[in-house]
């Protein structure tokens, strides 16, 4: 379709460009494909927890507000997928899977991805803690719901 055409190109980009972008930019592009509900590809997905992770002292508050919602919001949308109940969130596909059995190994490996990302600004951010106001921590807080 026309619009999986214009994500492999967009997708296809990010990933040309990660290793150049800043932490807001990992943390808007990462908050948009949660947006769309869609999970990046896996490329994609890998390019971008690969540039956070190297980045992640970089992160202000508002960036790891941004990202550990999207974060979660992936994580719910992969664990969903796999679902016997399925819920709302069943209607929300991966980008690029293949068949059942391989689409539910390759989720489990993006599951990792977003997992060791998750970890490493949850360490980059805990050793901030005490420079965010109330503002920042009930942004970062609200993250994670």
């Amino acid at each position: 379709s026309p619009e999986d055409e214009v994500i492999e190109i967009w997708t296809a980009r990010v990933v040309a460009v990660a290793d150049q972008m800043q932490a807001q930019d990992v943390s808007k592009t990462l908050w948009a494909f949660a947006l769309l509900q869609l999970v990046p590809p896996k490329d994609a997905l890998r390019a971008l927890v690969a540039r956070g992770k190297n980045i992640a002292v970089n992160f202000n508050s508002h960036d790891y507000a941004n990202a550990f919602w999207s974060l979660a919001t992936f994580n719910k949308f992969l664990l969903y997928r796999h679902s016997p109940s399925g819920g709302d969130s069943s209607e929300v596909t991966i980008y690029g899977g293949e068949d059942e059995s391989e689409g539910a190994s390759e989720d489990m490996e993006m599951i990792e991805m977003i997992r060791d990302l998750r970890f490493r600004l949850q360490d980059t951010a805990s050793s901030s803690a005490e420079t965010f106001g109330a503002q920042a921590l009930s942004r970062i807080v609200w993250s994670f719901a």
